[in-house]
């Protein structure tokens, strides 16, 4: 099954993209992942990305397509995967099309106000990527690797408030695209993780 999460920053797609994951035994692509993997690496793309990231910005469509056509040409996504944080714009999902077909498209619903304490209070494990949450863990280090954890630096309220607009003018146009093709399905992204992931359960259990 060929899976994409949309949803604002701080929505939890990375959440649940995990679980799909670990549960359904589908491969995770995150557009974030693989950006900041290449700017460790410093390649030439990797500079490119960094000088995007570094200023806040949105990296440019046809940089992020690039990136994103190489990656979905690999044998292991030949017939599973879930996309994280891509196609954020209408062109970008215009142009997967060409790539591949998509079988679902998951949508995680969710309020300013809830971005805003979720992001304003999250820590993340620079090795693993898992995410947790300062209110309901109180470690500084990762349960998973042992790693010790980090704020991520556009973490803040003025940047999250910038972001959640730019979702609203270039992302929420993809939820009218995936509706016309009838691959939409909306989950209200302000519920806790675990109720989200169970409706997401439902949904990929009955169209498997």
């Amino acid at each position: 099954m060929k899976i994409i999460l949309i949803g604002p920053p701080g929505s939890g797609k990375g959440s649940q993209a995990r679980l799909i994951q670990k549960n359904f035994n589908i491969p995770h692509i995150s557009t974030g992942n693989i950006f900041r993997i290449m700017m460790n690496e410093e390649t030439s793309l990797g500079k490119e990305i960094f000088k995007y990231m570094s200023e806040a910005k949105l990296v440019p469509d046809d940089l992020v397509i690039k990136v994103m056509k190489e990656y979905l040409n690999r044998e292991e996504f030949k017939n599973n995967f879930l996309l994280d944080g891509f196609p954020r714009t209408l062109e970008q999902a215009e142009q997967l099309e060409n790539i591949v077909d998509i079988d679902i498209v998951i949508l995680l619903d969710t309020h300013l106000k809830i971005v805003q304490k979720r992001v304003l209070t999250r820590m993340i494990c620079p090795y693993c990527g898992d995410v947790y949450n300062t209110v309901s863990y109180s470690k500084v280090t990762c349960n998973s690797c042992g790693a010790t954890l980090k704020a991520r630096k556009d973490d803040n309220a003025a940047i999250i408030k910038e972001r959640f607009k730019e979702y609203e003018l270039l992302t929420k146009p993809l939820i009218k695209y995936y509706k016309d093709k009838n691959k939409l399905k909306t989950i209200d992204g302000d519920q806790p993780i675990e109720v989200i992931f169970d409706t997401i359960k439902k949904m990929l259990v009955s169209d498997l």
